[in-house]
């Protein structure tokens, strides 16, 4: 079976700008900026929510639905991150994830294999995520797969989207880009390549 590579680069968006996603611990937990302690007195200052739910209801007997202020601590999307947190949501339960209403059989053995490669890429801070291509296939597969329409919204003409359109917006060629090896990326003209460099 062969090889891909695929380029961990920032993934920038349909602006130039560099796309962002949540930063995480090294156990995938959403990090925020600092969330002092809310009971007075207690100068303790955490980054996560379990870490912060932990403290007060152990050291202060708060109930676990007491709320802080949280802002997500944002960093540069490189590919091998865009790809883990799509595999993340694709894998996420409930009736709010529309990601769930589109999976396949074969899906856990592809998005396994996938997760694997893009977890290994961002750890070591690689700057190529080797994929077998059976799994690039799936990749861009999944970003094509489309949401299924009731009858009703059909009717009113809306666009069936597909999960690149829905997760990315007018960003969704650019990470189509960055998913793909260089020799088969759009070729950028002279005059454009300019513009990407200066911003």
């Amino acid at each position: 079976m062969s090889w891909i590579s695929v380029p961990n680069e920032v993934v920038r968006t349909f602006t130039g700008t560099p796309m962002k996603a949540q930063a995480l611990d090294k156990d995938l937990e959403a990090i925020f900026k600092p969330m002092p302690c809310p009971s007075k007195g207690c100068e303790q200052i955490f980054i996560n929510v379990s870490a912060f739910g932990e403290h007060i209801m152990g050291e202060h007997g708060l109930p676990a639905s007491t709320t802080v202020e949280g802002q997500p601590l944002l960093e540069e999307a490189t590919t091998a991150r865009l790809i883990m947190g799509l595999l993340l949501l694709f894998n996420r339960e409930g009736r709010d994830n529309p990601l769930a209403l589109i999976r396949k059989s074969n899906d856990s053995f592809h998005a396994g294999e996938t997760w694997r490669r893009a977890y290994l890429a961002l750890t070591r801070k690689e700057t190529e995520i080797r994929l077998k291509k059976d799994q690039y296939d799936w990749l861009h597969q999944l970003l094509d797969r489309k949401f299924p329409l009731s009858k009703e919204v059909k009717d009113m003409g809306a666009e069936q989207q597909t999960v690149g359109m829905a997760l990315y917006g007018l960003s969704e060629d650019s990470v189509r880009q960055a998913y793909t090896t260089l020799p088969e990326r759009r070729k950028i003209e002279a005059e454009d390549a300019v513009l990407v460099e200066a911003k």
